[in-house]
């Protein structure tokens, strides 16, 4: 115990948690080590998509907006129909509005 999809959602907690905490860079170490090993299949769609929205989330608090928009879609495209796909697209709506405000300027 716990068995590999176990430890996978374990590690996905505590990169939620490292964000909560505003650790940011902590969160991210944590949230790509998750992604990277849930390429053998261990980590659900579901939980899939949470990883990828909090890694956006991360990404975003640490000013990487590049990288925060490809996560926000990676969770669109991973499971479109989740509450995580509804914040990211809330999230990428701002950033949007925010680059549409600033080229009016």
């Amino acid at each position: 115990w716990p068995d590999e999809s176990g430890r996978l959602l374990v590690m996905l907690n505590q990169g939620v948690l490292a964000l909560h905490e505003n650790r940011a860079e902590d969160a991210i170490a944590t949230l790509r080590q998750v992604l990277a090993q849930a390429e053998s299949g261990y980590l659900g769609v579901r939980s899939l998509a949470a990883t990828h929205y909090n890694l956006g989330v991360a990404y975003q608090r640490n000013g990487a907006d590049a990288q925060a928009t490809l996560e926000f879609n990676a969770v669109l495209d991973t499971m479109p129909a989740t509450e995580y796909a509804r914040y990211a697209r809330i999230a990428l709506d701002r950033r949007k509005q925010r680059g549409d405000e600033s080229q009016q300027q």
